[in-house]
């Protein structure tokens, strides 16, 4: 399995926590992926940020009276 085929693979592990609400903090996943480290970072925390701006849109609409 090729470097980019790793980060692929934990990036998709990392975000099917994020949404399920068990995502570890990033210095610890990135524990367990030290091959990929250097590369996965910036995805990892791309991602994240992306999650918290998407749930505080979520919230915003639930507050409003909107769906989803």
């Amino acid at each position: 399995m090729t470097d980019e085929e790793r980060c692929a693979e934990a990036l998709s592990e990392f975000t099917d926590l994020l949404v399920k609400g068990k995502a570890p903090s990033i210095d610890l996943f990135l524990l367990e992926h030290a091959d990929v480290a250097p590369e996965l970072r910036p995805a990892l925390e791309a991602v994240e940020r992306m999650f918290d701006v998407f749930e505080a849109a979520r919230k915003e609409g639930k507050s409003r009276g909107q769906r989803n």
